[in-house]
């Protein structure tokens, strides 16, 4: 089980394109938010027998991963005026993922999958996953 409580972030590119006639015009725009979130995660890891036969670290569970994912977000504590972001939001979703230790310390961590979302009695297909790199302290 993984447990995390990440800031999420939202990027949105938006292009118009309007031909009428021989009028024509075209307009895009970006936007961004950034809100607080938590994400849990219940991962079975299935290659790790198959790891340790052909030598392979299977320390801190380096290995291939399939989990189920559930994750909320809160209301946004940046965005630009053009975005709109829903005060909650409520994410299910089935991930395939590598997580790999390298050396004693270095660790990475690779998903993706499809996901629901629900937020404002609204439901909609959204993809979940994430890159995750970073160094273990302790021992």
């Amino acid at each position: 089980m993984r447990f995390s409580g990440p800031l999420s972030g939202s990027l949105l590119y938006s292009k118009t394109s309007i031909t009428i006639n021989d009028y024509h015009h075209e307009d895009s725009e970006w936007g961004y938010a950034f809100r607080p979130a938590v994400d849990m995660q219940v991962r079975h890891y299935y290659n790790l027998n198959k790891r340790l036969q052909k030598g392979k670290k299977i320390a801190h569970n380096s290995g291939n991963y399939i989990a189920g994912v559930l994750g909320a977000a809160g209301p946004s504590i940046l965005k630009s005026d053009n975005m709109y972001v829903a005060d909650f939001t409520l994410t299910l979703g089935a991930m395939w993922g590598i997580q790999r230790t390298y050396g004693e310390r270095f660790m990475m961590n690779v998903g993706i999958g499809p996901g629901v979302s629900f937020y404002d009695s609204q439901s909609e297909f959204t993809p979940v996953g994430g890159i995750t790199v970073g160094f273990r302290l302790g021992k």
